[in-house]
């Protein structure tokens, strides 16, 4: 172990020997300057959580939760949350014929058609929005099952 220990000390010295030579080749100095750099990468996620709320069509339905979104993006400059919809803010049976517009509420702001675009300031905790819908009564509307898909896109400014 002592060795070891001798072996060592005698590179730190080589390596101390080797710097201060290289030092004095371009000349003494009273300072000196070292340039340290780090970096936080862009980190921009969204994770959403579906309620499971079934929507009773038939009665309409006014500001009904149907997911929680948990926004986090750490940009200096904020970011912008957009939400699309597959059928352009209808539900529509699988066949497509038949379609309910609705409305999307996302975190007090209300659309209705194909979507939206939040803006946020930076915020480097997670942030927590509810998403709701809201669809009149269809008049005469056929039995079946109704859906869309809301896609929620988070990007950097």
């Amino acid at each position: 172990m002592a060795r070891f220990g001798k072996i060592a000390a005698s590179g730190f010295v080589v390596g101390i020997v080797a710097a201060g030579a290289a030092a004095l080749a371009d000349g003494p100095s009273s300072s000196g300057r070292i340039r340290i750099v780090g970096e936080v990468p862009t980190v921009c996620t969204v994770a959403v959580t579906e309620r499971g709320t079934p929507l009773d069509l038939s009665r309409g339905i006014e500001r009904v939760p149907v997911a929680t979104v948990e926004e986090r993006c750490n940009t200096a400059a904020g970011y912008s949350v957009t939400l699309t919809t597959q059928n352009g803010g209808q539900l529509r049976t699988d066949n497509g014929a038949a379609g309910v517009p609705y409305s999307i509420s996302y975190d007090g702001a209300t659309r209705s058609g194909a979507g939206m675009v939040a803006n946020r300031a930076a915020s480097p905790q997670p942030q927590n929005r509810e998403l709701s819908v809201s669809a009149a009564a269809p008049d005469k509307l056929p039995s079946g099952t109704y859906q869309d898909t809301i896609t929620i896109t988070i990007a950097g400014k």
